[in-house]
């Protein structure tokens, strides 16, 4: 009988070791899995923290922690409570919130220098150069936490009368209603903020930026704007009555509506505002005002015709404007003498 060869080869029956290694190298790779899905979780805990509603209690602690750290003579531990109170209006109910933004506007009045020296027109000038006059780090945090705040129908409004918060930055801060009656914002930076219907009566703004703002249906009567900067503003229905804006730029500003009773504007640049629906803006208001080409006025109103005394407005040649008058009248001095006149002072009419 023929013997029949297979030509299949046989694989070898695998050993207890080999399955062994199998076996442990599966159980390292769920292992490893295990690991990496615990850290992830360890890593992230502290943000699932933040999202999740905090209880009660746990905000109190918190609220007391930040109080505390408001005491500390240590600047870092101050700011550190200043975002703390930050972090924790936004996430607390109105009652809070509202308790948390007093207790911020108390830390302002607190740290803010009570008031500043006496000004002179040499003080003035050297103050509202940039960079001369800084807000203390802390108190420009607790500004810009306010600032930035996003408005509640509940909230009160913010009172800052008084307060000395010159060269602070406060562009595109929400101060909407605010009261800052008498405070001292000389250089600050507000571009771009919201000080709709707010109260700044007697407020001194010289040399600040206010280009853009919102300051429709505010109250900026007997403010000093001296050389500040309201381009392209809208200050549209806003009280101006007795404000000095000698100097200051409106150029583009929106006016309509705006009272300008005894506003004083001598040397102003209001190339392109809109005032042809300002309230009382007479002959007076816009002597010695650089209108431009594009500046819009009342109806009835004479257009400043600018003469070789450059700054004196209605005047040129060898006139001067008279003042309490309209109308310009002969002058008894050299026709060089405005001219000299206008380089001592930016509106020619002192």
């Amino acid at each position: 009988m023929r013997r029949r060869f297979s030509c299949r080869r046989r694989l070898p029956t695998p050993t207890r070791q080999s399955t062994w290694l199998q076996d442990a190298t599966g159980l390292a790779g769920i292992v490893l899995v295990l690991l990496v899905a615990v850290s992830f979780y360890l890593t992230n805990a502290p943000i699932r923290a933040q999202q999740q509603p905090a209880q009660p209690g746990q905000i109190t602690d918190r609220f007391t922690r930040a109080l505390d750290e408001l005491d500390s003579d240590k600047l870092d531990v101050r700011l550190n409570g200043i975002y703390a109170l930050e972090r924790l209006m936004h996430r607390s109910r109105d009652d809070r919130r509202r308790t948390i933004i007093d207790v911020l506007v108390a830390y302002i009045r607190e740290h803010a220098p009570a008031s500043l020296p006496v000004r002179s027109n040499a003080t003035v000038a050297s103050a509202t150069r940039p960079g001369h006059r800084q807000t203390a780090t802390d108190v420009q945090a607790a500004m810009t936490v306010l600032g930035r705040r996003i408005p509640s129908a509940q909230d009160d409004v913010l009172d800052l009368s008084g307060i000395v918060l010159a060269g602070a930055k406060l562009n595109r801060a929400h101060l909407a209603g605010a009261n800052l009656n008498g405070a001292d914002l000389a250089a600050a930076d507000l571009g771009a903020a919201d000080l709709g219907a707010a109260s700044l009566i007697g407020a001194n703004l010289s040399g600040a930026n206010l280009g853009g703002t919102n300051l429709r249906d505010a109250d900026v009567s007997y403010a000093d704007l001296t050389d500040a900067h309201l381009g392209r503003a809208d200050l549209a229905h806003a009280n101006l009555t007795e404000a000095t804006l000698t100097g200051a730029d409106l150029s583009g500003a929106e006016l309509s509506g705006a009272d300008l009773t005894g506003a004083e504007l001598s040397g102003a640049g209001l190339s392109g505002a809109d005032l042809r629906a300002a309230h009382r803006a007479t002959g007076d208001s816009v002597r010695c005002v650089d209108v431009g080409g594009h500046a819009a006025l009342p109806a009835g109103l004479a257009r400043p015709v600018p003469g070789p005394s450059a700054g004196n407005g209605h005047c040129h040649g060898d006139e001067e404007p008279e003042r309490g008058a309209t109308t310009c009248r002969a002058s008894a001095w050299p026709t060089w003498f405005p001219a000299w006149l206008a380089a001592r002072s930016r509106a020619g009419c002192s």
